[in-house]
């Protein structure tokens, strides 16, 4: 972990996020003593898994009833 200054922070900003994404502990000071860590975010990415749409889903009654207007195109 190592502390820098703002306005050195600055000029070294791409170095400083290649430090925070390779697991370094970046923390950046204002002059009025605020602070700030840099944190790589890395999305979750969704992995779905089997059956988890069960219940969600559902089918009408009517679902193989023929469609009114289309009877010309059934067999």
């Amino acid at each position: 972990m190592y502390s820098i200054n703002l306005q050195k922070a600055e000029h070294q900003l791409a170095k400083l996020i290649d430090d925070a994404a390779r697991g370094k502990n970046v923390i950046i000071t204002r002059d009025d003593g605020t602070s700030f860590q840099l944190i790589p975010f890395k999305p979750k990415t969704a992995i779905p898994t089997f059956g988890s749409a069960k219940g969600l889903i559902k089918i009408a009654d009517n679902f193989g009833d023929p469609i009114e207007g289309f009877e010309e195109y059934t067999p």
